[in-house]
């Protein structure tokens, strides 16, 4: 779904990888992330009556609705999820231990990330998007942390 409303989702995942590889920050970029959001929203809610059957007992209206208002959160804790697997020795280990990336994902990207397998779990700290905005440096960043 993710590549198919994507073209260049697997360009991405594999320069966030490269990026954490080389000890660079992944950079943020408002327009990509509100494409990223919008594909995950319109995958829940073409998804979520066979995820979850309760939600096929609630008319469209209410559905669409409800994942409107609670998307946010969802993607809020989805980068929860990815932040509490930051034990595992790999992004690949990490990643399996999710619900939203699948093995579907990872042999999509399988070709753009040959050769970075082994590069270690992504942190939120990885992402500028993430960066305290009062941090000079990185001493500072674990400073506010």
């Amino acid at each position: 779904f993710v590549c198919k409303n994507f073209e260049k989702y697997r360009e991405l995942t594999a320069a966030f990888v490269s990026c954490t590889h080389e000890g660079r920050k992944i950079p943020f970029n408002r327009k990509l992330e509100r494409k990223l959001f919008a594909i995950g929203l319109e995958f829940t809610k073409q998804s979520c009556k066979e995820i979850y059957k309760e939600m096929g007992l609630l008319s469209s209206d209410v559905r669409r609705e409800l994942l409107n208002c609670t998307y946010p959160a969802l993607y809020v804790v989805m980068w929860a999820i990815l932040e509490g697997n930051t034990r595992e020795k790999t992004w690949m280990d990490q990643q399996m231990k999710t619900l939203h990336i699948t093995k579907e994902n990872h042999a999509a990207i399988k070709d753009h990330t040959r050769g970075l397998e082994n590069v270690r779990s992504i942190s939120l700290k990885d992402q500028e998007r993430f960066t305290s905005p009062w941090a000079v440096n990185m001493a500072d960043e674990d400073k506010f942390e």
